[in-house]
């Protein structure tokens, strides 16, 4: 391992990155995985990631002539072997480091688990492609501290915190040591373009190599996340994300579901579902995508009709038949009888014909809606409160 590590840090010792790190990420979990977590145990997603960075595809002699030669250390090559002259271009150089890392970043992850460096000329730039299928744990961070699995994407969540952060553990910790001392070694090495050589006079470019490879430790870093949830029992906890471009917090990915609610979204579940309900979908955020401007709650679930009614009189609730009777006093003689249908029936669900529903829209269109399909014995509910 260390000779390995002292050739990839050679090996990568010519890079300029010049741009971001764009990317995608897709999270595939089963639910039954994500209800293990709040019982103190460790459930797994599988996470697919591509992130790339483009190079400007310069002549070598941009670099100092010591950067010419990428032989690995403490080794005998033929010659040739890893040199380069001043007409090569930077991406036969990538190709070279290319080659060196995707023999030693394996030896950081399991053998259930792909990562892979690509390396090709496109255009003016040499583009550095990484390519990784991942098996990472998901708990509460103590938990996957305690257990220390080696497994360098994790995603631990806090007690009392929905958010999704990197846990402490060893194999996290060597794999950034390896991304610092590969950091480390490109500084040193003094691979900075000079202005105006093979590109405008305001060229800036930035050694980094360490942000592409970190990607691998924490999903956060990519632009976007698309997460595949596969519902297979009731009252599944959900991951959800963030648009890296919109999000206002540097959170991406979070949980919720019962077990990982707020005391809010308790609250707010108490108001929208009975107790006796069975097959409850509930999901809510007092921070509209971790923002404070506004909060929603969504809710689904499966009760008979008694009980229902039951419960819409013990909230003080005043119920209308096939039709939206606004019950805030102060907004019902503007609007007496809002048009929420649309809005509190998913769009792949059967708009009810025979339901009764409890409407509260205030004038600023905030509020509460449940809607009880009476032949399915369905309740829906919204709230929104801006």
């Amino acid at each position: 391992m260390k000779n390995m590590m002292i050739a990839c840090v050679a090996a990568v010792a010519a890079v300029c990155v010049v741009g971001c790190v764009p990317g995608e990420a897709e999270i595939k979990v089963k639910s039954s995985e994500l209800a293990k977590i709040a019982k103190g145990e460790i459930g797994w997603a599988d996470v697919a990631i591509v992130a790339s960075n483009a190079y400007p595809n310069v002549t070598m002699d941009v670099f100092p002539e010591r950067a010419r030669n990428l032989k690995s250390p403490m080794t005998y090559a033929q010659p040739g072997y890893g040199e380069f002259s001043v007409t090569n271009r930077l991406s036969d150089a990538l190709a070279f480091m290319v080659k060196k890392l995707n023999g030693a970043l394996p030896d950081f992850f399991c053998k259930d688990e792909k990562v892979e460096l690509s390396c090709s000329a496109e255009g003016t730039n040499a583009v550095l492609v990484l390519r990784a299928e991942l098996k990472a744990p998901i708990g509460k961070k103590a938990v996957l501290e305690n257990a220390d699995l080696p497994r360098v994407l994790q995603f631990a969540i806090e007690d009392g915190d929905d958010k999704i952060v990197p846990p402490d553990v060893s194999a996290v910790r060597r794999y950034r040591a390896f991304l610092n001392v590969t950091q480390t070694a490109l500084r040193m090495a003094g691979y900075e373009m000079p202005s105006g050589k093979n590109g405008a006079e305001d060229d800036v470019c930035p050694v980094d190599l360490e942000t592409l490879l970190g990607t691998l430790t924490y999903v956060e870093y990519l632009d976007k996340i698309e997460v595949s949830q596969e519902m297979d029992i009731a009252a599944a906890p959900m991951l959800k994300s963030c648009n890296a471009e919109t999000a206002r917090d540097p959170s991406k990915l979070w949980i919720e579901g019962e077990g990982f609610m707020s005391e809010w979204e308790r609250e707010m579940r108490s108001k929208m579902v009975p107790t006796n309900a069975t097959d409850v979908v509930f999901s809510g955020d007092e921070h509209n995508g971790r923002s404070v401007s506004q909060m929603y709650a969504r809710t689904r679930c499966k009760v008979d009709e008694a009980s229902f009614r039951a419960f819409a009189k013990a909230q003080d609730y005043p119920l209308a038949s096939n039709a939206m009777d606004n019950a805030d006093l102060d907004a019902r003689a503007e609007n007496p009888h809002p048009d929420m249908m649309g809005i509190v029936i998913p769009s792949d669900s059967p708009k009810p014909e025979n339901y009764l529903s409890y409407c509260c829209i205030h004038r600023n269109n905030g509020g509460m809606v449940l809607v009880y399909d009476k032949d399915r014995q369905i309740l829906y509910g919204w709230y929104m409160h801006h």
